[in-house]
């Protein structure tokens, strides 16, 4: 997932203890993250990225969630959209601030 996706990661799995699996992307661990700690991932983003939009943030804490059952049932199609744009657009050189 790039720079954002990266500390994303990293800030979910520090803060929450959390392990996940790697081979079951739809398993109950990544749904427990999907319902359970997009916002606060989210909010984690913005806390140390303050010039990030929140928008933008809710949809990068959705990286790496796009195949669990919250991801296709919970959100609507434009949403799913939206945060699949952003993650790609977040993916590379494009978008974000480097860092020194």
């Amino acid at each position: 997932m790039g720079r954002n996706g990266s500390i994303k990661g990293g800030v979910t799995n520090r803060k929450l203890n959390f392990n996940p699996t790697t081979t079951d992307r739809n398993g109950s661990d990544h749904n427990l993250v999907a319902k359970d700690y997009t916002n606060i991932v989210a909010d984690a983003l913005t806390e140390l990225f303050p010039n990030l939009d929140g928008s933008v943030a809710l949809a990068l804490s959705w990286g790496g969630l796009d195949s669990t059952s919250a991801f296709l049932n919970d959100c609507t199609q434009l949403e799913r959209d939206n945060i699949i744009n952003i993650n790609n657009t977040n993916s590379n050189d494009t978008a974000g601030t480097k860092c020194n």
